[in-house]
């Protein structure tokens, strides 16, 4: 155990689903925790984490760290990493039994290219 109860952490971007972290499985209703700031509420017998904003359990090995401290820079994602992520978003929230693959494939790239877009032109605006 990293943590105490009360101290607030940022949960890992990188999680995978169906992937073990620290003996816990990542499930398909956890991706969404990812990035997320969270404040412990209780740590179990097994030394598992258990929080204030929602039910789910996690392990050290899903926690990126402290929140008060600072992020670790990475790279950017590609935009297939961002069209990727937003897959399995839309499979996860139901469009997979709606839409075929390619549509979702198209959707996906198309609003990663919108959001790249927004995110350089938010950019600019801060630079300058």
């Amino acid at each position: 155990m990293n943590y105490k109860v009360g101290q607030r952490v940022r949960v890992r971007k990188d999680l995978k689903i169906d992937n073990v972290y620290g003996d816990l499985k990542l499930i398909k209703m956890m991706f969404a925790l990812c990035g997320m700031t969270l404040t412990i509420k209780e740590i179990t017998g097994e030394g598992f984490y258990r929080f204030v904003e929602t039910n789910f359990t996690l392990s050290d090995a899903m926690i990126e760290g402290l929140a008060d401290e600072p992020i670790t820079t990475r790279p950017e994602p590609s935009r297939l990493e961002i069209a990727a992520m937003l897959m399995r978003g839309f499979i996860s929230n139901g469009y997979g039994s709606v839409l075929n693959e390619t549509m979702i494939a198209k959707k996906s790239l198309a609003h990663a290219d919108a959001l790249i877009k927004e995110c350089n032109r938010t950019k600019q605006e801060v630079q300058s």
